[in-house]
This record gives C-alpha cells, sequence and structure tokens, in this order.
C-alpha cells in the first residue's frame, strides 16, 4: 500500500504545474464571481474568427458536445446549443499552435487547452467577459467534416415552386391584358 501511495505522490509532483482542472464555460459564465480573475484552463474548438488585433488575437473557443461529435461525422445528431467564450491571447503563441480556418459549416476547427486569467465585466475592454490566455495547447488539428448532399425532395421541392410560380405570373398577366 505504501508503495502505491508513494507512486502517486510521485507521479503527482511530476505532472507540469499548469495541469489544472478543465473548468467548463458554462460554469464560468452560470457563476462568474466565482472565477472572476483567477486562472481557469478552457478546453474546446476555436470557431467563427480569428481576430487579429496587433500584438493580441481574439478568439471564440466553443465547449460544447460538437467539439468531439461535430455535426456531420457519422452518426452525430443535433444535441442542444452551442456554448462559447472570447479568449484573448498573444499573436505569438497563437502563430505558433493553431494552423488552418477556425471551425464553420464543413470544417472542426482545432481543437486546444487555453489556460489564462477569467476575466467577467472587465472594465478595461467595456464590461467584456472572456479568458485572457497565456498558455494555449493544440490538443487536435482542424479537419474537414463531411456534410451530406441536399438530396432529392428539396431539389424537387424548388423545382415545382418554380414551375408554380411562372404559372402564376402566366395567369396574372393574361388576366390583365385586354382582349382585342
Amino acid at each position: 500500500m505504501r508503495r502505491l501511495t508513494l507512486a502517486v505522490v510521485l507521479v503527482l509532483i511530476a505532472l507540469p504545474v499548469s495541469a489544472q482542472e478543465i473548468v467548463s464555460v458554462t460554469s464560468l459564465l452560470v457563476e462568474p464571481a466565482v472565477y472572476d480573475n483567477t486562472e481557469v484552463t478552457v478546453l474546446g474548438e476555436l470557431v467563427g474568427d480569428f481576430s487579429r488585433r496587433g500584438d493580441e488575437v481574439w478568439l471564440q473557443l466553443n465547449d460544447d458536445e460538437y467539439v468531439d461529435a461535430p455535426l456531420g461525422d457519422p452518426g452525430t445528431k443535433p444535441n442542444g446549443t452551442n456554448s462559447g467564450i472570447g479568449v484573448r491571447v498573444p499573436a505569438s503563441l497563437f502563430d505558433g499552435i493553431v494552423e488552418g480556418p477556425p471551425g464553420r459549416y464543413g470544417w472542426r476547427g482545432p481543437k486546444v487547452t487555453i489556460t489564462g486569467t477569467f476575466l467577467h465585466l472587465d472594465p478595461a475592454l467595456g464590461g467584456e467577459t472572456y479568458v485572457d490566455g497565456h498558455e494555449m495547447s493544440l490538443v487536435e488539428s482542424g479537419r474537414p467534416i463531411e456534410t451530406p448532399g441536399v438530396g432529392i425532395a428539396p431539389v424537387v421541392g424548388a423545382g415545382l415552386g418554380v414551375v408554380g410560380i411562372i404559372l402564376f405570373l402566366g395567369a396574372r398577366r393574361r388576366r390583365e391584358t385586354p382582349s382585342q
């Protein structure tokens, strides 16, 4: 038993100092007073856009169910809403880690962990709530997501709609044209 305890202690000592419990975005937003102005680590997919402002980059990090099961992956169905938070990181940190575009339709963005200070209603930025990141690591690179084709039903429906509009306009024109 002592050997097991010693082994556990040695493993814990060997862990990097930055290793800490991952906090969900939902926890940050539901209980902001608990985390305000404290160091947190968040894990998620970078989505939307990367906004470079001088020597920093603003990101949107989503940590919802779609991070590990993006819509379009086999067997994945809609399951709830997106949950995300803004993150600010130094451009030098971002450039060394992130390659490729953020997540969007047809593309799963890079999955990362970001450690930084959670700031709720930061007065220096007009009340912005975000994570001011100082550490970032790539967990998984972005990748394409298979997107299903349109299918025959919408195409037939659209075609019938166009035919209906043409017939309606033709009938309307015949009614408005005076007979000779």
